[in-house]
């Protein structure tokens, strides 16, 4: 009895601080795309460089829908995750993984040049889940995996984020939580970012359940699950940090019946700390699983072939 007595005072405790925190969203537009049936993930430096993807494509819209550029001829395996990445310049960085027998596969990071030209960056044998050109210092992320069926999980995944500079070329591999090397930090990277205030790393790992925080040097600070008591259960989705590095992630969790509960937007502190949820009446309806926040503010949310944009606020 003291526990349910606990739990129930904590669920309290958690909405009266929700429900103090006034409005941070004020919505700007809404983007209606032709040709994209389901938006997976967005990247975007401003409401005028906006890049989606969906199962079979990657497209450039602006800021009404029209498309500027695509890419088709690609296979992007386990499309709802970070497949692609704007960097500050504007250009584009994303994943191809080589539709081949699964004993060829190799899997590409390559580049869109401003004159249409493709460059290969980085390939690797393991399977890249997500990816992040740096805001900083033009550094690319990248969180890979040995899991080769995306549909099939164990416990035994074994995961790794690697940093390349703005060539492809490695310097730095970040995969245990100590320096024994036995605890593995990361299992299958699905989404990646880095906070451009502090410079950590963000990965939203789906076989961990877990959004995974290390710091620029690979040392781990925090893994977030969530905040209720009955969140036992949870699914990290997309992930991003506004202007002041703020933590912005989709998630659904499960509770202790294994019921899923709706897509939750959860702002978060730099320590992992929930500030407040957003949204939520607008996601009881639209199953969202795509977010962006680009260096305006300016905050994107993806649904079928729709992207509502609305301004974050500074404060609280």
């Amino acid at each position: 009895e003291r526990e349910s007595d606990t739990t129930f005072v904590s669920i309290c405790l958690f909405f009266t601080a929700m429900k103090s925190i006034p409005s941070l969203l004020s919505r700007k537009s809404t983007i209606y795309l032709s040709d994209v049936k389901n938006i997976c993930h967005i990247s975007a430096v401003s409401e005028n460089t906006i890049w989606v993807n969906d199962y079979h494509l990657i497209q450039q819209v602006d800021d009404k829908g029209k498309v500027i550029r695509e890419i088709k001829d690609i296979f992007l395996d386990m499309p709802w995750s970070g497949k692609h990445s704007v960097t500050l310049s504007g250009g584009l960085i994303y994943i191809d993984n080589e539709k081949k027998f699964i004993e060829e596969r190799k899997n590409h990071v390559k580049t869109l040049e401003t004159y249409g030209s493709k460059v290969t960056l980085y390939s690797t044998d393991m399977k890249p889940g997500c990816l992040y050109s740096s805001h900083i210092n033009g550094d690319i992320l990248i969180g890979v995996t040995n899991v080769r069926y995306s549909f099939v999980f164990s416990n035994v995944e074994t995961g790794k984020v690697i940093r390349c500079d703005s060539t492809g070329k490695e310097i730095q591999e970040i995969e245990f939580k100590h320096q024994d090397q036995i605890e593995r930090l990361y299992g299958y990277p699905r989404y990646i970012t880095e906070n451009r205030i502090n410079g950590d790393i963000l990965v939203s790992d789906l076989s961990r359940g877990a959004l995974v925080v290390v710091d620029k040097s690979g040392r781990h600070r925090f893994n977030y699950r969530g905040d209720l008591p009955s969140e036992r259960l949870f699914d990290p989705g997309a992930v991003c940090t506004d202007n002041r590095g703020r933590i912005l992630i989709t998630h659904r969790h499960y509770d202790s019946s294994y019921i899923a509960s709706e897509t939750c937007i959860s702002l978060l502190d730099q320590d992992g700390n929930i500030i407040t949820r957003l949204l939520e009446d607008y996601l009881r309806v639209k199953s969202c699983m795509a977010l962006c926040v680009d260096d305006e503010n300016n905050m994107y949310v993806g649904w079928k072939n729709v992207i509502d944009v609305y301004k974050l606020s500074d404060s609280p």
